[in-house]
């Protein structure tokens, strides 16, 4: 996806959603296993847009373990369209305006294809954890993720994760500012294109 962060190609834009990444995903595995081999550890790999080849990741990884991370759709929409400005300003001129429309597709990819397999997989294989939880409660929500993993969240996890938190409050390095209306985009242009997810998904998006 990185090429199409970078690029403005409405080719390669329709391409890599439609293509099949069943050998890519095998290469990965590969890659892993070389870098494993002398430790028999688990991975534990975050790249968002798996969500969009998610049935090829699950094909070749089949006893994977998802967690998916939710945040309210609109505001999401409007961080990637000013990480895509961010990218591509670096190439040259971005139109701003006529951005936002020419992104709707990845961005419905990323939460209906997952979607979709939740409902395949069925209960145990992909955890629903919500951003607007995990900002109120951290420790509570990360003991509550490692329960469902069944990995013990020891006094020194926690201890961890809390200095952590300590040296890295939320705005530390400045305030992402951006609304959707810069992008071409509003709530009222893009609610249709998110009224067929699951229900689970869409009550966590206003909490």
């Amino acid at each position: 996806m990185m090429w199409d962060t970078c690029s403005h190609d409405p080719i390669y834009a329709k391409w890599i959603l439609e293509c099949d990444m069943t050998s890519t995903y095998a290469y990965h595995r590969l890659q892993l296993q070389v870098a494993q081999h002398h430790t028999i550890n688990d991975w534990v790999l975050k790249a968002p847009s798996n969500a969009l080849f998610i049935d090829a990741l699950i094909k070749e990884y089949p006893d994977a373990r998802i967690v998916w991370t939710h945040r309210d759709p609109y505001k999401a929409m409007g961080s990637l369209c000013s990480l895509i400005t961010e990218f591509r300003g670096r190439l040259g001129k971005v139109d701003e305006k006529a951005l936002g429309p020419t992104q709707i597709p990845q961005f419905k990819g990323h939460i209906d294809r997952p979607d979709a397999l939740q409902d395949k997989l069925g209960a145990g294989r992909m955890y629903n954890l919500h951003y607007s939880a995990l900002a109120r409660d951290h420790i509570g929500e990360m003991r509550k993720l490692y329960a469902w993993l069944g990995e013990d969240f020891t006094p020194d996890v926690e201890a961890g994760m809390k200095t952590w938190l300590a040296d890295n409050p939320q705005g530390r390095f400045g305030k992402h500012t951006y609304n959707l209306e810069r992008y071409g985009l509003s709530v009222d242009l893009l609610r249709p294109h998110f009224s067929n997810t699951s229900r689970n998904i869409r009550s966590s998006w206003n909490s």
